[in-house]
């Protein structure tokens, strides 16, 4: 537990650019990820609804340590952070005091998820990094999500905007600057 808090308070540091890119790999085997990716095709067929409330939810929890998600959470989760308007709602927690535990309940589902899912939800697990001043973590994390979808115009903007040189300062008031949909 002393680690995990550790880690969650900024504490760790890498030992090399190779640990950081472990750090936001996926940890579920092949067969877990298949399992899910055959249950999230099931749960499109049944007409899964989007549900933004997941992940506040999620991130409520987890800021009282109380994250236990179940299977069909982390892959409803999963989709609903590929839905634009629920990912764009979800860039204010980004900047704001929420931003670490937002950046730990996304980095728990990037490690469950299927790859599909998980790697475009890698650029919202970057920006919380990215403003947090963890360029090293950001970096990584958008090496993955543009190693899996090169076209993905978020993590490609947060890229050039994070290998341009902008300090987190400047990338926070940046995100701080753009219209929001409306909160749920």
């Amino acid at each position: 537990m002393f680690a995990a808090k550790c880690a969650y308070a900024g504490l760790i540091a890498y030992a090399s650019r190779e640990d950081v890119a472990r750090s936001v790999a996926p940890h579920a085997t092949p067969e877990i990820l298949h399992t899910r990716a055959k249950r999230l095709d099931d749960l499109l067929r049944d007409n899964l609804k989007t549900n933004a409330h997941l992940i506040y939810d999620a991130i409520t929890h987890a800021q009282r340590n109380e994250l236990h998600l179940r299977e069909d959470e982390i892959i409803e989760m999963g989709w609903n952070l590929t839905l634009h308007n629920i990912r764009d709602r979800l860039l204010k927690l980004c900047t704001g005091k929420r931003s670490r535990t937002a950046q730990q309940v996304l980095a728990h589902l990037d490690a469950r998820a299927t790859r599909a899912l998980a790697r475009r939800n890698l650029s919202l697990f970057a920006i919380c990094a990215y403003t947090q001043g963890d360029g090293p973590l950001a970096a990584a994390a958008l090496d993955n999500a543009l190693d899996s979808d090169p076209s993905h115009g978020l993590s490609a903007l947060t890229n050039g905007f994070l290998r341009g040189g902008m300090t987190p300062e400047e990338f926070r008031g940046v995100l701080q600057r753009l219209q929001y949909p409306p909160d749920l």
